[in-house]
């Protein structure tokens, strides 16, 4: 898979190339990362999605084989202290989100991740659940230019 977040909606996969992903690492254990993809105009109503998790608690350095689980529900932002932010033309509430670390060193991690949204596309008796995965490259940041909706 290239870098890219794929919504494998009930009318098809919606593909984006990952345009920025960075991460941070607390000195108290804290992780967090963001992506940006580009716009697709296929899929403009969803603009350029975008994916975040702030203060997920993490023991020691990332390193490859690592997963992180986080059940959360449907409509509510945060799991313990961490919350989970999906923006794909409007701000939704993932669920049921697992991150993968593939390969980490102190300046970069590439991660493969899911999760679970309400349907970007339809409002009414058609919406469906939609299983969003990903992967790319994650560069290390300062957590304040990470993308936080909050």
């Amino acid at each position: 898979m290239k870098q890219a977040m794929i919504f494998e909606h009930q009318d098809g996969a919606m593909s984006f190339a990952v345009n920025t992903a960075a991460f941070s690492l607390s000195d108290s254990g804290h992780f967090a990362c963001s992506m940006e993809c580009y716009r697709n105009e296929e899929f403009a109503f969803m603009a350029n999605p975008c994916f975040a998790i702030h203060g997920l608690p993490v023991e020691g350095n990332l390193s490859a084989g690592q997963v992180f689980l986080l059940g959360g529900h449907k409509g509510k932002l945060s799991v313990g202290s961490t919350s989970v932010h999906c923006y794909c033309g409007e701000h939704y509430t993932p669920w049921n989100t697992r991150l993968e670390v593939l390969s980490a060193d102190p300046k970069s991690i590439e991660l493969q991740g899911s999760f679970r949204m309400q349907d970007p596309n339809y409002y009414d008796e058609r919406a469906k659940d939609t299983l969003v995965h990903f992967k790319a490259t994650f560069v290390r940041a300062p957590e304040s230019e990470l993308w936080n909706p909050l």
